[in-house]
């Protein structure tokens, strides 16, 4: 919204720069005020649901907008919500050719439950105590968990030196409040779990410097950037239920880091084929320093000691990337793309053990599996380490597009990715993706786009020979993989086709289609299935009405396969871990199914329906009526199966489904050209049925009733469905820039009578020196009828030959090009909201067109003045005629300042 008010100066400066320059100049100020308020009646236990990332309580409602500008300055500014937890305001301007600043400050809330109950004192601080057990969640506290997002930031852009450039910028992002988390009674989930409100209280400073040299031929930029992340509360105290006495256990949350990143970036566009050469290289690294906990509460109760081998972690991670790209178009009809990038991640940070096993190890319940001690047929608990995550990846890829009929195209691509990494189960891995596209925009009224896309991946597993017998639990991992990594093939179309059958009536449609096949796969996901598709249509009336509607479904569906290992040997023989004698070689996919060991699978499907409906109706010249519908259904489910039907499986029909309904009626009323007055109803409504929170309790019995294993939960997402009612109204005062003075008319002098005398004529003047030159003007109108289809924004070809034409093949005659404006209009057919869109959409298809012929991106200014700016008046009843009438009206205009070439 601001880069389209900034043009709006831009626009108004162009069309006032000759009364300007006879006035002294005056700053022209317009802007608007509104203040109203919400009324919000919410029936619901929770409503986090129903004000996910928005402020709808109660109160005053507030926005103010700010624009003025003269020929050496301008200034842009907005704000809203002003004192509530989601306010926004930001404030922009500058000096044409010499500099632009800007400051915002944004505000989002994030509510995951209100009203939530914890057995717990001091939510939100870092100390959390309790006296268990606490069956009663009537003794519970009350709080609110969720946290407010603050983030406030400006830049500055030095332009005096141009074609050098300089640019600072640097925003602070704040986070203040709790945010989900859960902790393990005693040392492991399987005694019992509390829900705990983690303190969320950090800060994050970033701030970077830019500079470097643009021109229309070429660029290269320098960019530092630095970052600092703080937390305040760095750990978390809290009572453990399990162990006796009440004693505090410790959670370890993120530490500070700091980030420093280099980039270069640099291309050049002056080259055969209007080819244009891009790289881009960054290298950046992160660390952090904190000091390691010595001891961790065990059963006991007592704190056993860790035994690090340092006090200190020292965590240094650093990445490196390059990018190289060079796009070309050999021939008329042909454009083409080759790229490269690498990217590597190098961890540095430090190796740390804890334990010192067999000799001294950890104490039981704090180790990492078992190893054989210093006494015979004796197993102790093994010693915890951490490991390195390194990579290096590279890309290459190339794709051409083949204009091979008019208006049709045909694209080909292909990409290649290689990986090698530290990682235990892979660490190497290539992929190839093949794709090829059809475009067809040979028919006024249809445009459609077909799109086949094929993916090869193929890795080596390393625990292909892990384990040496079918006892060994490590045998089971030769037939463990994760599909992030493991040997893939995909086929994927994807179609979408815009119909446009008469004209104020537009269908489109997209369909897409997935496959994935995870090759040579036992356990774990063997397929993923993905499927959707996308309804859209729109149908208006002039000056009517205006009917919009959407509908979608998608579907994902995954199976996976499984295997459960019942009781294993706790030692010495066989070895903990392993496959006890009464139930042999259990890691084995192929043994014979029991009780005790046995193959299950599973799959679970996603689907999700969407429906909107949305209505505008002009019932006066001064009303307007707005209407919306949305309704959104998820729907999942999973189902299950075993060996035999050992265990009896039983199918969840109910996997987290939810239902969202959402309706909105809007009001405008403009009593006069300063006056308006917008009102409002909106209901909305959330609903779930899931199985993880049907018949939610506060206190969980499993495994066991005993106090020490009973979870503690906070209702977290349990009691979110209700629905509210919203009222609101706003009052809006508009006021517009002052006319300027009109220039004062010089009067012809009176004729004066013959000199007596004869005077000598005074010496001649020094020569003045030559004025600096003036920025000239250009302004180039393009038929929107030769650049875009009826009610369409995608340029044409023909509408990519009259741009290069008129506007490109002009620019080598501005020596110093300052702005390049872009302006969008349409004629008054379909309402104003729709209009003033489609013109946006069409000034941003010539500015991307603009930038791909070499124009600075930084130099272009884009603005949609809708149908406000009408050349023609027409009044014809038949509605084709007035099409044909109004036809000069839907035009875009290119506006270039600069000083021209001698």
């Amino acid at each position: 919204m601001s880069k389209k008010l900034l043009s709006t100066l831009i626009a108004s400066l162009f069309a006032a720069a000759p009364a300007l320059a006879q006035s002294e100049d005056p700053m022209r100020v317009e802007g608007s005020a509104t203040l109203g308020g919400i009324y919000n009646n919410t029936n619901s236990k929770d409503a986090s649901q129903l004000d996910l990332y928005q402020d709808l309580g109660n109160g005053g409602l507030s926005s103010v907008y700010l624009r003025g500008r003269n020929t050496t300055t301008w200034f842009y500014g907005y704000g809203e919500n002003f004192g509530r937890s989601d306010q926004f305001m930001f404030l922009r301007g500058g000096m044409y050719d010499i500099f632009k600043a800007g400051a915002y400050l944004n505000d989002i809330p994030h509510t995951f439950a209100y009203g939530a109950l914890t057995p717990y004192n001091g939510s939100g601080g870092n100390l959390l105590t309790a006296t268990f057990p606490q069956t009663d969640p009537g003794n519970w506290n009350s709080f609110d968990l969720g946290y407010k997002r603050g983030d406030a930031g400006g830049y500055f852009e030095w332009q005096k030196s141009s074609p050098w450039y300089f640019r600072a910028d640097g925003n602070q992002v704040t986070f203040s409040g709790t945010k989900v988390g859960s902790a393990a009674n005693g040392t492991n989930p399987g005694t019992g779990y509390v829900d705990l409100a983690f303190p969320t209280n950090t800060t994050t400073s970033n701030w970077g410097v830019e500079g470097g040299y643009q021109t229309t031929k070429a660029t290269l930029a320098l960019r530092w950037d630095y970052s600092k992340f703080e937390n305040s509360d760095p750990t978390l105290q809290w009572t453990n239920p399990f162990f006796g006495g009440n004693l505090l256990d410790t959670t370890y949350l993120a530490p500070d880091n700091t980030f420093n990143k280099f980039t270069i970036t640099g291309n050049y566009r002056d080259l055969p084929w209007k080819s244009v050469l891009s790289a881009r290289y960054t290298w950046a690294k992160t660390t952090s320093d904190f000091a390691l906990g010595q001891s961790a509460l065990n059963t006991g109760p007592i704190f056993a000691p860790t035994l690090p081998n340092q006090n200190t972690f020292n965590g240094e991670n650093v990445n490196q990337s390059f990018a190289l790209g060079w796009t070309a178009r050999p021939v008329t009809n042909v454009d083409t793309r080759v790229y490269y990038y690498w990217t590597k991640l190098d961890g540095k940070s430090d190796l740390v053990e804890f334990g010192e096993a067999p000799a001294q190890p950890l104490a039981s319940g704090l180790g990492c599996g078992s190893v054989p001690g210093l006494t015979p047929n004796t197993f102790v608990s093994g010693n915890c380490d951490n490991e390195h995550f390194n990579y290096t990846k590279s890309n290459v890829g190339a794709d051409v597009w083949w204009r091979f009929a008019r208006q049709q195209r045909l694209g080909f691509g292909w990409d290649y990715n290689d990986v090698d990494q530290a990682r235990p189960d892979y660490d190497a891995m290539h992929w190839n993706k093949l794709w090829a596209e059809y475009k067809n925009t040979m028919l006024d009224t249809l445009s459609a786009r077909l799109k086949y896309q094929y993916i090869k991946r193929d890795a080596t597993l390393n625990w292909s020979n892990a384990g040496v017998s079918p006892n060994d639990p490590n045998y089971l991992l030769r037939y463990m993989s994760s599909f992030d990594m493991q040997d893939m093939t995909a086929n994927q179309i994807k179609l979408t086709l815009d119909w446009n059958p008469l004209p104020l009536l537009g269908l489109s449609f997209e369909g897409n289609w997935v496959n994935q096949d995870y090759d040579d796969v036992t356990f774990g996901r063997t397929s993923a299935d993905r499927q959707g598709y996308f309804v859209s249509g729109n149908w208006g009336a002039a000056d009517k009405l205006m009917l919009n509607a959407f509908g979608s479904w998608e579907e994902v569906k995954y199976p996976s396969g499984h295997r459960y290992i019942g009781t294993v040997s706790n030692g010495p023989s066989p070895p903990p871990g392993w496959c006890t004698t009464a139930n042999p070689n259990c890691f084995s996919p192929s043994s014979a199914p029991n009780s005790g060991s046995y193959n299950w699978n599973s799959q679970t499907k996603d689907q999700t329906w969407m429906i909107g409906v949305g209505v505008d109706w002009p019932a006066m010249q001064s009303l307007m009526l707005k209407a919306s519908y949305l309704y959104v259904n998820n729907d999942g489910s999973a189902t299950f199966a075993a060996q035999d039907n050992i265990g009896n499986p039983l199918n969840i029909g109910n996997f987290d489904n939810s239902t969202q309904q959402s309706f909105n009626l809007k009001a405008v009323y403009a009593y006069d050209k300063h006056w308006s007055f917008t009102g409002g109803y909106a209901y909305q409504k959330y609903s779930q049925d899931g199985i993880a929170y049907d018949g939610a309790q506060y206190t969980l019995p499993y495994p066991a009733t005993s106090a020490p294993n009973l979870s503690y939960v906070n209702g977290y997402n349990a009691f979110t469905d209700g629905h509210q009612n919203i009222f609101w109204l706003l009052a809006t005062y508009k006021f517009d820039a002052p006319q300027l003075p009109i220039a004062q008319m010089k009067m012809a002098e009176a004729p004066k009578s013959a000199p007596a005398v004869a005077q000598a004529p005074p010496p001649r003047p020094a020569p003045q020196p030559a004025p600096a030159p003036t920025p000239q003007v250009q302004r180039i109108t393009l038929d929107s009828k030769v650049l875009f289809d009826f009610d369409k924004a995608v340029l044409k070809p023909e509408g990519k030959a009259a741009i290069d034409s008129q506007v490109v093949g002009k620019l080598p005659e501005i020596q110093k090009l300052d702005v390049v404006l872009v302006t969008g209009h349409t004629d008054r057919i379909g309402t104003e909201q729709y209009n003033q869109r489609l013109s946006e959409r069409r000034a941003d298809s010539v500015r991307d067109y603009l930038v791909s012929r070499g124009v600075d991106k930084t130099k272009i200014e884009t603005i949609g003045m809708g149908e406000k700016q009408p050349v023609v008046q027409c009044d014809q009843k038949a509605f084709k005629e007035l099409i044909e009438c109004l036809q000069p009206n839907r035009r875009v205009e290119v506006q270039v300042k600069g000083e021209s070439k001698k």
